[in-house]
């Protein structure tokens, strides 16, 4: 589009619908007072007020015809049209589904009000098709609107500059419209945040202080994310003279179920705002606009993409000087240790150019739940079930694990909550975001096979009762806290039946049958985030022995998971 600075563009003509119904009207109207123009001429009412009646009802009903035919032609021309917003400087506004857009308000009704259209013109007079939208959708607007909303244009690839907004009423049937219009400036204004973590921000209303503000959560429901993680979204400004200067990203942690704080803060809210990245200035020499290369030119700046950034410099065509432009980076939340549910807001800073202007603010803001807690998956030991346990090198039978066949492999596939109680409900999502875990066995010349989880039950919950959930769907041991449960030979992640997968198949070879790993591989309710950890327990066989060894892939043998998903 273009951004030509105009204030009034040429009018072009428009041609006037045909008022077939006014027209028949007039000539009523004319016929009727000539009619009665002529009778008074004739001297047919000479005799006033000596009249008959007949006389009278005729004259009566030709005057009440004619202030009837006045009265109609009154209201038929009798539309309203009106435009209060947008007008002089119209800031476009980032709607529910993250479009940006520019509200248009005003009037449109009158006593024969059929329907309304709204036309854009660029600064070139040109019409702009197929950008506006109306209340309840459809191609116009089909009912009378009293100051309020008449529709909204769709500015997504609007350059800021003049533009101007036409108001079309029409009346019902066939008859003459009314048509009013208004110019304005429009000022870029991508200032918002989409993603968090690689997580959408979902709309999920407004505030019940403010519904002009809207709530916007990552994940629907609530999603956790951690480690290191991008933000998303857009902070610049431009139009009406006016262009972005500085831009920053800043997290506040939030309640969670707090009868005093059921929403969270609002993103223009005070408080103890810690900085994500190191603010941006824009505007000078240092910090320019635009990172310039011959015919290759990218912005320094983000309307949708990585907000995340820092300054850095470029060589052009590995030329020196090098150039300032904005490079990636992410958000490290692990390093502080960051778990809860915090707010993520960007926070833009503007100013009219020329001259000077003072400092003018826009803010957007997400709520986020962040999970750096480490996860513990961890292969201990075999265990006869109902019997002792297997020492390391322990020559053993298979005869000992009868009659049952089976054998407790003892561990932990144990995920911790974010919060403990009574900051979050325990089991509250996310708080608690286990999802389930597996076990796996590789054999030498095979594939991995599935072991089936299996085991004495976890105790009932309390009541109301929920849903009974396959066994791999708990934690192993099953305690919902932020501290590490110690280690104990009651955390059976399966029972195996370990005579009947041992001596299944062909006879064992002279030296070593099989090379058996067990994968245990917890997964969170996070998008199925995996926390895959290998331990490595080795069952060498020959015709007349078995010998059991259990190793481990590093020098722990449980696991810190790393949960940041939503990388760079």
């Amino acid at each position: 589009m273009s951004n030509q600075d105009i204030r009034q563009p040429a009018k072009q003509p428009q041609r006037k619908a045909k008022d077939l119904p006014g027209c028949i009207k007039y000539i009523l109207l004319l016929f009727l007072i000539l009619l009665l123009l002529a009778e008074i001429y004739s001297g047919e009412f000479r005799k006033f007020p000596d009249w008959g009646t007949v006389v009278w009802i005729i004259l009566l009903i030709k005057l009440f015809l004619i202030a009837l035919l006045i009265w109609l032609i009154r209201v038929q021309r009798n539309l309203k049209c009106q435009i209060t917003d947008p007008n002089n400087c119209a800031k476009e506004e980032i709607d529910s589904s993250g479009n940006p857009g520019v509200i248009v308000k005003g009037t449109a009704g009158g006593t024969v009000f059929g329907h309304y259209t709204l036309d854009v013109y660029d600064s070139s007079t040109t019409l702009i098709p197929n950008v506006v939208s109306y209340p309840g959708g459809g191609a116009s607007g089909t009912a009378p609107v009293s100051n309020n909303v008449l529709g909204q244009i769709d500015t997504s690839d609007f350059d800021p500059g003049m533009y101007k907004v036409v108001l079309t009423v029409f009346p019902i049937g066939a008859g003459a419209t009314k048509t009013c219009q208004s110019f304005f400036d429009l000022l870029k204004a991508s200032v918002w945040i989409d993603r968090v973590g690689a997580v959408s921000a979902v709309d999920v209303g407004p505030y019940t202080s403010d519904p002009d503000e809207r709530i916007r959560l990552i994940g629907t429901p609530e999603t956790s994310v951690g480690g290191s993680i991008s933000v998303e979204g857009g902070a610049y400004v431009y139009g009406c003279g006016k262009r972005t200067v500085e831009y920053g990203l800043e997290f506040l942690e939030t309640a969670y179920g707090n009868p005093t704080m059921p929403e969270p803060p609002e993103p223009d809210a005070a408080g103890a705002w810690a900085a994500v990245v190191a603010p941006l200035p824009y505007g000078d020499a240092a910090h320019p606009y635009w990172w310039n290369c011959f015919f290759i030119h990218k912005p320094n700046y983000e309307t949708n993409g990585y907000l995340t950034r820092f300054w850095s410099t470029l060589l052009c065509n590995l030329s020196p000087p090098a150039k300032p432009y904005t490079a990636r980076t992410s958000w490290d939340t692990k390093t502080p240790n960051l778990n809860g549910r915090y707010i993520v807001r960007v926070h833009e800073k503007h100013r009219k150019i020329s001259p000077p202007g003072p400092i003018e603010e826009l803010y957007d803001a997400a709520t986020v739940w962040l999970d750096n807690r480490n996860i513990v998956v961890d292969i201990r030991k075999l265990k006869i079930t109902g019997g002792p346990s297997l020492d390391v090198c322990q020559e053993l039978s298979l005869k000992a694990f009868l009659p049952t066949g089976n054998a407790d492999i003892i561990g932990q596939a144990w995920d911790p909550i974010i919060l403990d109680p009574p900051i979050v409900a325990a089991d509250a999502k996310p708080n608690d975001n286990f999802g389930s875990y597996d076990l796996k066995i590789l054999k030498d010349g095979g594939g991995y096979v599935a072991l089936p989880i299996s085991g004495a039950p976890f105790p009932a919950p309390p009541p109301p009762p929920l849903p009974v959930l396959p066994r791999q769907n708990y934690r192993v041991p099953n305690l919902l806290q932020v501290a590490a449960p110690p280690p104990v030979d009651t955390d059976v992640l399966t029972v195996w039946n370990i005579v009947n997968f041992l001596d299944a198949g062909n006879p064992p070879t002279p030296s070593r049958d099989a090379l058996t790993i067990f994968t245990c591989t917890p997964r969170t309710g996070r998008s199925s985030v995996m926390a895959p950890r290998t331990m490595v327990m080795t069952i060498f066989r020959s015709a007349s022995r078995t010998i059991f060894r259990k190793s481990c892939r590093s020098p722990r043998c449980d696991f810190t998971r790393r949960r940041g998903i939503g990388t760079m």
